[in-house]
């Protein structure tokens, strides 16, 4: 590494700063004297917008009296090292440096799971299963530092390429809107179409206990599926696969824009088993047949973790594996974000910090997620959030409107969101199958003020609509009974 700081330092003016960004990221963290040196060359590009010279750094450090930094890079500037001299050279030397490193270091961590393993006298399950838990924890971790040294999502924004960037990317959008396929999805609700979301969008919806979070996850998770052909995942911490699996496809069975002349599929009897022959044959040889096999429909993966400490890691080697063997993800929904384990090892107890940071690191994973032939694809990342009685309280005072402080338990959770609804039952509402809807928040476009209540057939799937639609074969029974 001597040879890439000393040709920094002397041949400054020809590096380029994506690759010097690039070495910092990657090195970071294993030498604390190489972390202070480059930390200082960054500032000073920071403030100044060019690489300092050797002259500069002696001035810099001599005004901070740190003799230590100031004698190492005396002698890196002083010794026979061979500086780079052309850019191809040097980025040629650092792709060496990083090569090195990554060998050494997955090296060394495999060694030290060796040592491990030779060393501890517990042979249980739980001590193996912890032990190779923590080696696949120390590998993320390298190849993490590998991601984060890459350029493959970075775009230089001037001259030619930056413009030839922008016109691949409105092309790109040109053709997928001739070939019908969106770009921004919207949430199937009328009154609230001007809300759409991107791929990389992270949605949270908060609402207080039983207050239709989940009913708003599956009927977004539904739309994404149907309307637009995507692929989801699934993580579920408060249902079991047997309780989710019917639900969705009985909301399915309930869509009479699918199947008008069919019906209803009612959860009361289908949880007493009391449906008919023909609801039974409709059900299963009809619906769920259809949205399991029907090509013009995503595909639904559900994910029951079988662990108590399930962490971001497990989520994110959970989705490789899916999209290894399987398909590709387009959409994560996390029944609840905050259920989930922060820390990869448990030698403390967890505490809000934590739990923001592995916010913030979901949010950064649906941002830069990759294929599994690398290329760059994000994803939708869906979660509810819980909010206090205390919130609820505050928002019954305010005619059942929220604000973003009753999401702000877990701050990064407003933070980080690019759109946040919130959901509200009253007595009244559940009598009229209504749930009212809020967006606090919309990064992209402007938030829709008034919150709006909805068609909730609590009966039928749940199924969210503008008003509850009949099927012709229900409207015939509706005649018949009429007292006329």
């Amino acid at each position: 590494m001597k040879d890439i700081l000393k040709t920094l330092i002397l041949e400054a003016s020809s590096k380029k700063w994506i690759e010097f960004q690039k070495m910092r990221e990657f090195f970071k963290g294993r030498d604390p004297l190489f972390d202070d040196i480059i930390s200082i060359i960054g500032g000073y590009y920071d403030t100044y917008n060019l690489f300092p010279t050797y002259d500069n750094l002696v001035t810099k450090l001599s005004f901070s009296s740190d003799d230590k930094i100031i004698s190492y890079i005396s002698n890196i500037c002083q010794s026979n090292i061979p500086i780079h001299s052309s850019d191809s050279d040097f980025v040629t030397a650092l792709i060496i440096n990083q090569k090195t490193q990554l060998e050494f270091d997955i090296t060394s961590t495999l060694l030290e799971y060796q040592n491990e393993c030779a060393i501890s006298g517990s042979k249980d399950k739980d001590s193996i299963l912890a032990r190779v838990e923590n080696l696949m924890a120390k590998l993320y971790e390298v190849k993490h530092r590998v991601a984060q040294s890459e350029d493959s999502i970075s775009t230089l924004v001037y001259g030619d390429e930056a413009v030839e960037k922008v016109k691949q990317i409105y092309l790109s959008i040109e053709q997928k809107r001739l070939d019908n396929e969106a770009v921004y999805f919207d949430i199937n609700v009328k009154d609230m179409n001007s809300i759409t979301m991107k791929k990389g969008d992270f949605v949270v919806m908060g609402g207080y206990t039983s207050h239709g979070k989940s009913v708003w996850l599956r009927h977004m998770i539904y739309t994404f599926l149907t309307k637009y052909a995507m692929n989801c995942c699934y993580f579920s911490f408060e249902m079991s696969h047997n309780i989710l699996l019917p639900l969705f496809n009985i909301l399915h069975a309930n869509n009479k824009e699918i199947f008008p002349n069919t019906p209803y599929i009612s959860n009361r009897k289908y949880k007493k088993g009391e449906l008919t022959e023909e609801e039974k044959d409709f059900l299963y040889n009809v619906a769920a047949e259809d949205l399991a096999n029907t090509k013009k429909y995503g595909t639904l993966y559900l994910d029951q973790p079988k662990k108590s400490k399930y962490s971001l890691l497990d989520m994110k080697m959970s989705i490789k594996d899916i999209e290894s063997r399987y398909m590709p993800i387009h959409v994560v929904g996390v029944d609840y974000l905050t259920l989930m384990y922060p820390l990869i090892e448990s030698k403390r107890s967890p505490d809000m910090e934590d739990y923001n940071q592995m916010i913030r690191e979901f949010k950064n994973y649906i941002l830069t997620h990759t294929d599994k032939e690398g290329n760059v694809c994000p994803m939708i990342g869906i979660s509810p959030a819980q909010i206090s009685r205390k919130g609820w309280l505050e928002a019954m005072k305010n005619d059942g409107r929220y604000t973003l402080d009753a999401i702000r338990l877990y701050s990064e959770m407003e933070m980080s969101a690019d759109i946040v609804f919130t959901t509200l039952f009253t007595d009244s509402m559940r009598v009229s199958n209504q749930l009212q809807v809020q967006n606090l928040k919309n990064r992209d476009e402007a938030v829709v003020v008034d919150p709006i209540q909805v068609h909730c057939d609590f009966d039928h799937g749940y199924r969210i609509g503008e008003l509850s639609i009949k099927s012709d074969v229900d409207i015939m029974e509706a005649i018949k009974n009429l007292d006329i």
